[in-house]
C-alpha cells in the first residue's frame, strides 16, 4: 500500500510541475502580450488616435502574469528571501525553520485564497466592472488570479512535504 501512495504521489508532483511549467510558458508570452498593448497604447495616442482601455488590458495582463508565475517560482525556490541567519545554522534547524516557513505561507495563503476566492464569486455574481470610457469586468482577472494562488497554494504544500521528508532522512 505504501508503494502505490509513493506512486500517486510522485505522478501527482510531476502532473504539477508540468503545469507550473505550462503557466509559466503561458506567462512568458503574455509578457510579450503586455509589451505589445503598451507600445499600442503608446503609438495610438502619439496619433492622437488613442485607443480606450488598452492601458487596463495591459494592467490586467500583468496582474495574470505575477499570480500565474507564483507556483513555478516557488517550485524552483527563486523568490527573494533573506537567508544571512539561517545559513549558518545546522541543517537539521535550517530544515526545521523551513518547515515552520511552509507551514506559516500555507496558512497565510490559504487564506488570501479564500478570500480572494470569495471576492472573486462576489465580483461575478455583481457584475463589477472597472469604470472608464471602456468597462472591463473584473471577474475574468480575479478568477485567474484565484487559479495561481491555488497552484501557489498546492506548491507550498509540496515544498513543506519535501522539506519534512529531507528532516527525517
Amino acid at each position: 500500500m505504501n508503494k502505490i501512495v509513493k506512486k500517486v504521489a510522485a505522478i501527482t508532483i510531476k502532473s504539477h510541475q508540468n503545469v507550473n511549467e505550462f503557466l509559466a510558458e503561458l506567462c512568458g508570452w503574455l509578457l510579450i502580450v503586455m509589451a505589445a498593448l503598451l507600445i499600442m497604447d503608446l503609438f495610438f495616442r502619439s496619433i492622437q488616435k488613442p485607443i480606450q482601455g488598452l492601458a487596463v488590458l495591459s494592467v490586467f495582463t500583468m496582474m495574470i502574469v505575477i499570480y500565474l508565475g507564483l507556483a513555478h517560482c516557488e517550485e524552483l525556490d527563486e523568490h527573494i528571501k533573506v537567508s544571512a541567519f539561517t545559513h549558518e545554522l545546522p541543517l537539521k534547524y535550517q530544515h526545521i525553520i523551513s518547515i515552520f516557513n511552509y507551514i506559516l505561507q500555507g496558512l497565510i495563503f490559504g487564506i488570501a485564497l479564500y478570500s480572494f476566492g470569495k471576492n472573486a464569486v462576489y465580483s461575478y455574481l455583481k457584475d463589477e466592472a472597472v469604470s472608464g470610457t471602456v468597462p472591463f469586468l473584473l471577474w475574468p482577472v480575479k478568477f485567474v488570479i484565484v487559479i495561481g494562488l491555488l497552484f501557489y497554494w498546492i506548491q507550498i504544500l509540496i515544498n513543506l512535504i519535501k522539506k519534512y521528508q529531507d528532516l527525517r532522512s
